[in-house]
């Protein structure tokens, strides 16, 4: 009876690492993902994950957003278990600030599931977006839900990460592996399930105030302009 308890501790402790091994690079930023070159899923920093009849595949069929693939998610089957697709990125995010996600989504008659437990670990069963700083414990920052950000059309969905990980209370920290996960679960294929997502980039945007006018302490008129992180320019 010991060996078996022994073997399964073991399976277990190899299955977790194996899991931190799948995030074996990073992705940098300004990032950019727009499914069009070769084979982009099998970019190192994506990992393409799931359960039971799962399936997320780069195609050009039902309508890409911009160009001519877009990345889907859907169930294989259909009409028997319902499966979970989840589709990672891994970024540096190292002293990164004011970090904005946009991508565009669209949902194929997609029913809504979740939202899943905050700070769920391992997997969930939703549609959402989920952040992750050690790839083992996830909060959704973003839903792919119907209503909510998901519809019948591409629309364009943007979160400032910081903001929403502030708002939600999220303990989470920007690191050199970061992680953003892509979720769908359902049980048809599309055109009857399924999510799709095109156009996606990742990157630090200024934030800018706009100064209606500066005084001085003399005569001189006063001034208006922009006041940005690097720069300030005065009219």
């Amino acid at each position: 009876m010991k060996w078996v308890v022994e073997f399964t501790v073991l399976s277990l402790v190899c299955s977790l690492f194996s899991g931190y091994a799948a995030f074996a690079q990073s992705a940098t930023l300004p990032f950019t993902e727009d499914f069009e070159g070769a084979t982009p899923l099998s970019q190192s920093f994506w990992t393409v994950t799931g359960t039971n009849d799962f399936r997320t595949q780069v195609t050009s069929a039902d309508g890409p957003h911009g160009g001519t693939f877009h990345v889907t998610m859907d169930d294989s089957v259909g009409g028997g278990s319902f499966s979970r697709n989840e589709l990672t990125l891994t970024v540096d995010l190292t002293s990164a600030s004011n970090v904005v996600l946009s991508f565009w989504a669209i949902g194929f008659d997609e029913e809504s599931h979740g939202p899943p437990p905050f700070g769920f670990v391992g997997g969930a069963d939703f549609d959402g977006v989920a952040v992750s700083d050690d790839g083992m414990t996830w909060y959704e920052i973003a839903d792919l839900r119907d209503p909510g950000n998901l519809s019948d059309s591409y629309s364009q969905i943007t979160v400032n990460l910081d903001q929403e990980i502030f708002l939600r209370s999220i303990p989470v920290s920007f690191n050199s592996t970061f992680r953003i996960r892509f979720n769908q679960f359902d049980n048809f294929p599309i055109t009857n399930d399924g999510i799709g997502i095109d156009d996606i980039t990742i990157q630090e945007v200024v934030q800018a105030v706009t100064v209606d006018a500066l005084t001085t302490n003399d005569s001189t008129p006063p001034l208006s302009g922009t006041i940005n992180d690097n720069s300030a320019t005065l009219l």
